[in-house]
């Protein structure tokens, strides 16, 4: 009898114990092509944050296409994403940008147009019938966006105008087939080459950085700054929640051992996408892929 009749009290103490424990957590998806090896940097922040906001924060690790998805279908609460994902998901599912990752100084990022010193590209005219690499070809925002948006303001099409535009697997392949000469010219994201030339995988002398700028990014950039990635809280989010997150992220530190970590210097207040989203317009793609 003491068995029948302790077995359901257990039972429902569970059940309150695990509805406390997840009331406890909430989910941050995380843009990561690679998955999970990807996030680790980010842990320790995470954490941080967690703790700030009275809760276990846990680290759900999406591709870019796949992050949309699950920020759609309420898997997660907050997202950490790329300014292309932050628009997308701002548009289609009403989520509310909390704030901007600062990282090396500023928070903007842009894209770089590459090409190799033996290709003879000097400008972005000369990219006509010629190979070209790209990454994650029609949603990367550093790695194709910013470049063809550039591209189609100089009245180039890269969808039309080159005699081959190849998908890299990852990044770090453009680089290295551009200064090989397996490919003419190629597109990466700021900071992606002096990364590669730290680690002794390639030598800037043999690329030339084409339409190169000089502004308030320190890294070799073609196009116009556009804002780092963005901490999103998702609709269903309690708004005192995402307020007492957004907080938390602005309160963070350069030096918090966390934040050097993540490789980044902290978060600013959320920049306005309006440049992006012209941008995605002209090129059509999501979410106005289906606009006149």
């Amino acid at each position: 009898m003491k068995i029948r009749f302790f077995g359901p009290m257990v039972i429902m103490l569970f059940g309150v114990c695990w509805g406390v424990a997840q009331a406890d957590t909430v989910k941050l998806a995380i843009n990561a092509p690679r998955g999970s090896v990807e996030t680790a940097k980010w842990q320790a922040l995470v954490k941080q944050l967690g703790v700030k906001i009275g809760k276990d924060i846990l680290i759900m690790p999406y591709a870019p296409a796949k992050i949309t998805e699950a920020i759609g279908n309420g898997d997660v609460d907050f997202a950490l994403v790329n300014p292309v994902s932050a628009v997308i998901v701002a548009e289609k599912y009403h989520a509310q940008p909390l704030a901007t990752v600062k990282a090396q100084g500023t928070p903007y990022f842009a894209g770089v147009i590459i090409a190799s010193q033996r290709s003879g590209i000097m400008r972005v005219a000369d990219l006509k019938g010629k190979k070209v690499m790209g990454y994650q070809i029609g949603t990367s925002a550093g790695g194709y966006v910013f470049q063809a948006y550039h591209l189609m303001k100089k009245g180039i099409d890269p969808h039309k105008d080159f005699a081959l535009f190849k998908e890299a697997r990852r990044q770090d392949e453009i680089p290295l087939e551009v200064e090989l000469g397996m490919m003419d010219a190629g597109l990466v994201r700021s900071g992606v080459l002096e990364s590669m030339a730290k680690a002794g995988l390639i030598d800037l002398r043999k690329i030339v950085v084409l339409d190169q700028k000089h502004d308030e990014l320190p890294h070799l950039h073609s196009t116009n700054l556009y804002p780092e990635w963005f901490l999103m809280a998702t609709e269903h989010v309690d708004a005192a929640l995402a307020e007492k997150l957004k907080a938390a992220a602005l309160a963070v530190k350069a030096k918090d051992p966390a934040t050097k970590e993540a490789g980044i210097d902290g978060f600013v207040e959320a920049i306005s996408l309006d440049g992006l989203k012209k941008a995605l317009k002209t090129l059509k793609l999501s979410p106005y892929e289906n606009e006149p």
